[in-house]
């Protein structure tokens, strides 16, 4: 019971910003897999030109990693915030949280 009215160490808030940066990593990743194989999945259809069936595939690639990410790399975007909230030493905040976003939300 004292365990949970224990505050971090320094040692353990280092841990736990680092196993939900790579926690982004793999979200992200994720999410650009899922949205390569739906690109993948899409065929050209008769009468379709290249530069149609480009975009198209360009298209879905686009919408399902929007989709998938927000399922997921956003999610843990928003429990950095929550663990910033909570004490994260200000020293230990990475870059990204200074100014509200991380290194991927500009793709």
């Amino acid at each position: 019971m004292e365990e949970q009215n224990k505050p971090l160490t320094k040692e353990e808030w280092q841990d736990l910003k680092d196993e939900l940066f790579a926690l982004l990593d793999i979200t992200y990743d994720y999410s650009a897999n899922v949205a390569t194989l739906e690109q993948i999945s899409v065929r050209r259809q008769k009468e379709e030109s290249e530069a149609q069936f480009t975009k198209r595939s360009h298209d879905v690639y686009n919408k399902r990693f929007k989709e998938v990410k927000a399922n997921s790399y956003d999610r843990v975007v928003k429990l950095m915030g929550y663990v910033k909230r909570l004490g994260l030493p200000r020293e230990m905040w990475p870059k990204e949280m200074e100014v509200g976003e991380t290194r991927h939300d500009k793709e």
